[in-house]
């Protein structure tokens, strides 16, 4: 909403030399949309012992009343820009100061465009994007790109010059961060020219990099395994090898060929959430725990949807013990991770969590290895194992530097009811009970009506315990993270390694911390405070 417009001006009058210097303290005030006009520095009854430069640069940039949005001459407008720009970024002064900073430089930014639609400086401090038609329309000649991306810098050229006609004539055009079609379609111009960088890199690196015929080879060969068995993986009428083979490194994609097609873009897709995944995981924990970066071809099968899911999991059996209701798998023997595609956000979680599974699988065989690697991964923690790989599935975006970032450690909805209502039923299992609790015991358990509560709280209670530490109680032992993860990563399991990272006595302060924590995300989600994974007030 905007501010009370009934306010005015103040003017001080300050002696000097006999005579009086007027100084007038603007007090700006914004629009609806907060940018129309810029805020003053100053308010009523404070003193002024001289007169600064920005205030000067202000009084020249603005010089009508607060209610008069006209500005002074563009050159004082730069002028007044670039200095609100410099101290806002070196983030001089309070909170209300760096408010102002941006209110000014915003302001001045949208003043200069006005005057000079093309100044590239104000439209990128604004946000806004260049896109340049003749730059799209060289992409689509290069020989580095498949026709699917192709298709994409098609469709968005199309896109673009329906929007602005006269696109071709001026050649290029700025599209406005603060208007949803324009902001989208800058998104989508920015990611098709860093998969078109990325393309043109990655033809260079397989030119001289034996990691990709290594790749192609093993694509290949799981390809022809998968087309042999006495399961039919073609479908919609495709008649060649029913799985397309794409390089990501260091995965590789066998995608599932359909009439619909797009293959190669769906292998792009996959990819770059499993790359934010990587940075996601290596910047929070696989950096302070040595992880090496996977160097081996990591093989991604995506199936077309859950019917398709379901027949590899049978793979010609007609009956398995438990429904499939699962969205995709990690396969620790062959290091596979298997999913079929489904809406955006599902995808996201599945693939964070099934391919944390598989950053975990080689941070421990490059850890521990040979027969020992084996024994580890079924005497791993369940809640660590099952937990982290919830932790990084419930995540959101940030950004961070002007880049896109993926943040782990949201609040999953459904294992806070799940907890709460263990609570009420006294069903939640302790902590020093699911400290000793291992994977061998999931796979032993898993099935039996008896132990179905067991298995079903490694999940929730996994996750919770993650949360707990990481977040809920992060001042106090978010620190010690990553010292108990690369336990966990060295084969170093159970109570006796929580013990020795989180001191004694801390099992049963956790216990406390646990349940209150499970009541306070109980009444938050009841009154529905819990938004896109957050608390709120």
């Amino acid at each position: 909403m905007g501010q009370d417009n009934s306010k005015r001006n103040m003017i001080i009058g300050a002696s000097i030399g006999g005579g009086v210097l007027l100084i007038a303290i603007l007090i700006g005030i914004f629009s609806q949309n907060g940018d129309d006009a810029p805020p003053a520095g100053k308010k009523g009854g404070d003193s002024v012992k001289k007169v600064d430069a920005y205030t000067i640069a202000y009084s020249k940039a603005h010089p009508g009343p607060p209610n008069d949005d006209r500005r002074g001459p563009i050159e004082d407008v730069k002028r007044l820009c670039e200095m609100a720009w410099q101290r806002h970024q070196a983030g001089q002064g309070d909170a209300k100061q760096l408010t102002m900073w941006e209110s000014h430089w915003r302001w001045a930014c949208r003043k200069i465009i006005s005057a000079e639609p093309d100044d590239a400086l104000a439209h990128e401090r604004l946000g806004d994007i260049l896109f340049d038609l003749k730059e799209a329309e060289a992409m689509v000649e290069l020989p580095d790109l498949t026709e699917d991306a192709k298709d994409d810098i098609r469709f968005l050229i199309e896109e673009a010059e329906a929007d602005f006609k006269n696109l071709r004539k001026v050649g290029r055009v700025w599209l406005s961060k603060k208007v949803r079609k324009e902001r989208e379609l800058g998104e989508r111009w920015l990611q098709v020219r860093v998969n078109t960088d990325k393309a043109s890199d990655d033809q260079a690196s397989r030119a001289t990099d034996p990691f990709y015929p290594t790749a192609e080879q093993l694509g290949q060969r799981l390809a022809n395994e998968l087309d042999s068995g006495n399961v039919d993986f073609k479908i919609d009428g495709v008649k060649k090898d029913p799985f397309a083979i794409h390089v990501h490194k260091p995965y590789v994609y066998l995608v599932q060929r359909s009439s619909t097609g797009f293959e190669d873009r769906i292998a792009r897709q996959w990819n770059d959430v499993l790359q934010a995944l990587r940075a996601a995981f290596y910047r929070r924990t696989g950096d302070a725990c040595a992880v090496p970066k996977e160097t081996r071809p990591t093989p991604v099968v995506i199936l077309r949807d859950g019917q398709e899911y379901t027949k590899y999991r049978r793979r010609g059996d007609d009956v398995l013990p438990t429904a499939i209701t699962s969205a995709g798998h990690f396969e620790p023997g062959t290091n596979r991770l298997v999913c079929y595609r489904s809406n955006e956000d599902e995808q996201r979680s599945t693939l964070f969590h099934e391919g944390t599974h598989q950053i975990v699988n080689w941070a421990m065989l490059k850890g521990i290895g040979g027969a020992a690697y084996v024994a580890a991964l079924g005497n791993q923690s369940f809640w660590f194992s099952e937990g982290i790989g919830d932790y990084y599935g419930g995540n959101g975006e940030a950004y961070e530097g002007g880049t896109r970032v993926f943040v782990p450690g949201k609040i999953h909805v459904h294992h806070v009811n799940a907890l709460v209502a263990a609570k009420a039923r006294d069903a939640l299992t302790p902590i020093a009970t699911l400290l000793d609790y291992k994977r061998n015991d999931f796979q032993r358990d898993n099935g039996i009506p008896a132990r179905r509560n067991t298995v079903a709280n490694g999940y929730s209670h996994g996750w919770a315990l993650c949360y707990l530490i990481q977040n809920w109680k992060q001042d106090k032992y978010g620190a010690k993270w990553n010292d108990y993860a690369a336990e966990e990563l060295r084969g170093r399991s159970g109570k006796s390694a929580f013990v020795r990272v989180f001191g004694a006595g801390s099992v049963t302060t956790m216990q406390q911390e646990f349940n209150d924590m499970v009541d306070a995300l109980g009444r938050a989600s009841k009154e529905g405070k819990i938004v896109n994974g957050e608390v709120v007030k």
